[in-house]
């Protein structure tokens, strides 16, 4: 079993371990199985260290396979360190990326160029701690360490109560699988929490703690789109996000996973000028429907998620056509959407595709859809999914829409296990981010068993 560290404590942390984790699955002859969760620590510095150099690590542990041997991996890791723009400017100095080897299947290696396990791997809580996270059984090869091992576990307590070692402690934040996406209604009249966060204290005080529940992009939006909400006017909309907008924009700068703060609008003048403020990402529901939009978007290279519908407001009147496959039906609209955002000048990496939940869709074709929501990898774009205490979960739960944290979090688990989404959005992060956490634990850990069983199984008949 091949165990790595990955830590980051410069910019944007958590974006900069997703992106490592994919340099590594990107490379020919390695392979990502497993991901910890991420914890937060100090820096650990030498005596005398800039102040500049005093910031906060993000750390986790990966899982690989790789045909290569420890060495021609040090050059491969250190490749994508050098890729990712990581500068050496003295021991233990800020770094865009770290990329060290734990363990590597139990070896015992000491030379100039490697230690195996980890040289420090005992006494760092933010390494040891991500490594039983996905070894829970992990020894050291050298049985003299078990004992520092055993105390050191027990002096550090809890993974959550910060009082290990440098004040490390595991937050919600995860680096693989779907990115949670927060939604933050400016509105009074959403048909969930409409009403809530309509004022911009109340507003910025919901999205901190959306970030803090593990939200990595907050959608905000001011103008409800529910079943016969009326429509309001692009100055109206945009009396409502400026203030939060403007706040979230100095808010971001001092958090560790700084948030992508994406717009939530139909109108062209309210997307351009929220893009001015600070926003990175825009969302239409109405698909870029709009040519100015469009242009907006090819002219700015900010991302845009683009979504299926038979109509905004939504009118259960108008849905799929049950003769046809209904994923049929969805995936040739995006596709329709997506061709012309092409020939708008739109880059293809600028786009994400969201499947419309509960927009031109009854309960049982919404149901259908994320059933199948594998079908939607054959769209050139990530995927979002928006089910969020939706009203397709009706036939299933007599509960109203503010209280469907649970089941939205347990189809949230659900699609992240099956590994198609690329985005979650919701409105209870904590308790999505906690199914998914869970879900993507055990179902690696029942893989393990069902894997074990099968080899044992093959083992028996050879003998036999």
């Amino acid at each position: 079993m091949i165990i790595l560290g990955l830590g980051s404590n410069v910019g944007n942390r958590l974006a900069h371990l997703r992106r490592a984790i994919s340099m590594l699955n990107a490379h020919p002859n390695i392979e990502v199985t497993k991901v910890s969760p991420v914890y937060q620590s100090d820096a650990q510095l030498i005596d005398g260290a800039p102040n500049d150099w005093y910031q906060p690590f993000l750390n986790l542990a990966v899982q690989i396979k790789t045909t290569l041997n420890p060495y021609e991996f040090l050059d491969a890791s250190q490749s994508i360190e050098n890729h990712m723009g990581r500068v050496h400017l003295g021991k233990w100095s800020p770094r865009t990326i770290d990329i060290d080897i734990l363990d590597w299947n139990q070896l015992n290696i000491h030379d100039v160029r490697l230690t195996l396990p980890h040289a420090e791997l005992m006494h760092r809580p933010f390494a040891l701690w991500p490594l039983l996270d996905i070894h829970p059984f992990w020894h050291h090869p050298d049985t003299r360490h078990a004992e520092t091992c055993k105390h050191n576990l027990h002096a550090w307590g809890s993974r959550f109560q910060r009082n290990a070692t440098f004040d490390t402690r595991q937050i919600p934040h995860r680096a693989d699988g779907p990115a949670i996406v927060g939604i933050l209604n400016l509105t009074p009249d959403s048909f969930s929490d409409g009403g809530q966060f309509s004022t911009p204290d109340k507003a910025v005080e919901h999205a901190k703690a959306l970030i803090q529940a593990g939200a990595e992009i907050l959608d905000i939006g001011a103008e409800s789109t529910r079943m016969n909400s009326l429509p309001i006017t692009a100055q109206e909309e945009w009396q409502r996000i400026e203030p939060v907008l403007n706040a979230l924009t100095h808010l971001q700068t001092h958090c560790l996973c700084q948030p992508i703060l994406c717009i939530d609008t139909r109108t062209a003048s309210v997307a351009e000028q929220a893009l001015k403020v600070g926003a990175h990402w825009l969302n239409d529901v109405s698909g870029l429907e709009d040519e100015a939009y469009r242009d907006l978007v090819a002219q700015s290279g900010c991302k845009a998620i683009f979504m299926d519908h038979k109509g905004i407001p939504a009118d259960k009147s108008i849905v799929l056509d049950p003769h046809i496959p209904f994923d049929q039906q969805v995936i040739q609209a995006l596709e329709a959407r997506y061709d012309t955002c092409l020939k708008a000048g739109i880059r293809e990496d600028q786009l994400i595709a969201d499947i419309g939940i509960g927009y031109g869709k009854s309960a049982e074709q919404d149901m259908f859809l994320l059933q199948n929501i594998e079908a939607f990898r054959s769209l050139n774009t990530p995927i979002m999914v928006g089910h969020s205490r939706k009203s397709f979960m009706n036939p299933l739960t007599h509960r109203p829409t503010c209280d469907r944290a649970l089941e939205t979090a347990i189809l949230s688990s659900m699609l992240a296990a099956q590994g198609h989404v690329d985005y979650l959005r919701v409105h209870d992060v904590t308790e999505t981010a906690l199914a998914i956490k869970f879900g993507k634990t055990y179902a690696h850990s029942y893989s393990q068993v069902k894997t074990s069983k099968a080899k044992t199984a093959r083992s028996a008949e050879k003998s036999g």
